[in-house]
Parts: structure tokens; sequence; C-alpha cells
């Protein structure tokens, strides 16, 4: 069983290219066109048209960026806190995203480990159903998450264990931009700077984020090879550097998928995410 989550203007072609290696159990098809202009906006919450009230369960998800928005819509979220960059949620958000899903078993991605906090506070306000926060630290694990959830399923339990194996075996590296000189872990910053950080934890520094980013990729993939690396890239990284590092990808590592996000959230240079 194999499942395949894909975008495009012509779905009747990508039907046609997987039909010919095997039969369908099961298919769903959106139109996000029409659903993102039908969406109504709630309290901070953006809210799916087509939510799974009458669902086993439902999803919340924190987003910065529309672009990221309507991505974690596509792949199944029923209720997005959609905030711009530099909001954070605050627990009535969390607590009328919860009420807007109308679901008795609600999962929840933060999405920023300050946020996690936020959630769990929420979720002791709102004290109705079984609402499980998710230890989601950037949208990178929320992404490989909502990838594999069965949102056929069920078993509740089942699916929450599954959304913390996917998370427990993701290793992200956010790459962002000094915003002054300082001292950090021993290591003396300069304003302007690329920083690789995984959590709090600064690995490397580097007046090039393209090499830095192909440093962290090596070091990492030096460590253990992984299957794939997705690339979250903001909405101040230029299009060069991004095609140059999904060169040095598909180049140093071919039997390594690589993937791109185009997340347009200004706070962010770009994400590693290795699975």
């Amino acid at each position: 069983k194999v499942k395949v989550h894909v975008h495009t203007r012509t779905p009747e072609k990508v039907l046609a290219m997987a039909h010919a290696h095997g039969e369908f159990l099961s298919l769903k098809l959106e139109n996000m066109s029409v659903q993102h202009t039908a969406q109504t906006k709630q309290a901070g919450a953006v809210v799916n048209s087509q939510s799974k009230a009458n669902g086993p369960f439902a999803v919340v998800v924190v987003s910065h960026s529309p672009s990221m928005s309507e991505l974690f819509e596509s792949m199944g979220a029923d209720v997005v806190i959609s905030l711009t960059d530099t909001q954070t949620p605050s627990a009535q958000h969390f607590v009328d995203a919860f009420d807007a899903a109308g679901c008795d078993h609600i999962v929840v991605f933060p999405n920023n480990p300050n946020d996690v906090l936020t959630a769990r506070q929420a979720c002791a306000l709102y004290g109705q159903g079984n609402v499980v926060i998710v230890d989601s630290r950037s949208i990178a694990d929320c992404y490989a998450a909502l990838a594999l959830i069965d949102f056929d399923c069920s078993d509740f339990d089942r699916i929450v264990s599954g959304i913390h194996k996917v998370i427990e075996h993701i290793d992200t590296v956010r790459l962002t931009t000094a915003a002054r000189d300082a001292v950090y872990d021993g290591a003396n910053i300069r304003k302007g700077d690329f920083l690789a950080l995984r959590g709090s934890q600064l690995l490397a520094i580097d007046t090039s984020l393209e090499q830095l980013a192909c440093r962290v990729i090596s070091d990492v993939m030096a460590q253990e090879e992984k299957d794939t690396i997705t690339l979250f890239g903001g909405d101040g990284i230029p299009q060069h550097s991004i095609d140059s590092l999904l060169d040095f990808i598909s180049r140093d590592y071919i039997y390594t998928e690589s993937n791109l996000v185009l997340t347009g959230d200004a706070g962010t240079d770009l994400i590693l995410s290795f699975e």
C-alpha cells in the first residue's frame, strides 16, 4: 500500500500515470482554488470549509504564512491558526480553533517549542473531548506527519502513535541570519552571519547560506544517511541558492530524495529536514 499526495493542475494525467502501475485503493480530489475562496475566518483561525466535523478526528495546525496555510489545508488540516511571521498564537486562538474543529478527537500541531506550551494551556482551558498536543517544533514536523496520516482511519490512538513515530525520526536544522553581533555557545557571531541551529544548539556559522547548508547536509549525511531531505525555503532565499542546493543533493547523494517547499515566510531563511 502506497499513499501519494500530489499538487497538479492536470489531475487526469497524474491518475493515468499512476494507474499504469497498479490499482487504486482510494482517491481524493479537491479543487484548492474553490476551497481557498470558500474559507471563513474566526478569531485568528482560518477554518477549512470542508472540515471533517463529523469525521473520526480533526487536525489543527499553526501557520505563519498564507502559502503554508494553504498547503496544510490541502494536506488535510481542518483548522489553521493563520498568523503573520511576527505573531504568536494565544491560548484563546487555540481554544477558538478547537471549537471550530467541531470534533471530539483533535490533534494539534503548534509547530514551535514556545507554542507547544501555549497549546497545552489552551487544552486545559478547553476541557472538552480528547485533544492531543503534538510536540511539533517546526513546520517540517507538521509537513512530514500530515503527509503520512490516514484520514480514513477511525483508530485515534493509532493515528497519534503514528504521528509521534514520524516526528521522532526527523532531524531538523534551521538556518537563519544573525540580527546583531553576539557571543553564543562560545562562538563570536557578526551581524549578517548565517547560523545553523538544531533546536537551541549552534552547529555552524558561515557568511554564505549555500556553503553553510551544504556543510550541514554533509555533516548530517556522514553521521547517518537519510532517505529524504526537504528544503523549506523562506521568502528571502534566492532561487539560485535553492537550485544550487538541490543540484548538490542530487549530485552527491544520488539515492536520497530531495523536496522543496516554498514557505512564503519572511521570518525564516531555510529549514533542512532529514528523514
